[in-house]
């Protein structure tokens, strides 16, 4: 009887076996113990952002000179066709499509 290869089984080696959780497991000891004996890799600190003496909440001065403009963009592109399904919704009563 001839053996389909999708059904042979492979040779795993452990390198293979290994899951995820023996995985994590294995990195977190590892890190553990280099943290341990002084070893762990340095981490680049950013430099200080600078902070403003006084900020504008406070008095100072604002970052920008005008507001910047809150535009809506949905409102601008209604016309009266939807504004008459609006009102049809309102006056049916049925705000959900399903009812």
């Amino acid at each position: 009887m001839p053996m389909n290869p999708l059904n042979q089984q492979k040779s795993e080696t452990p390198r293979e076996r290994v899951d995820r959780r023996q995985f994590l497991s294995a990195a977190t000891a590892l890190a553990g113990s280099a943290l341990a004996m002084g070893r762990a890799p340095s981490v680049a600190k950013a430099a200080p952002v600078p902070v403003p003496a006084n900020l504008a909440v406070n008095g100072g001065t604002p970052v920008r000179a005008t507001p910047l403009e809150a535009k809506l963009s949905g409102p601008q592109y209604y016309d009266d066709a939807e504004k008459q399904e609006v009102l049809d919704v309102i006056n049916n009563r049925s705000p959900f499509l399903w009812w």
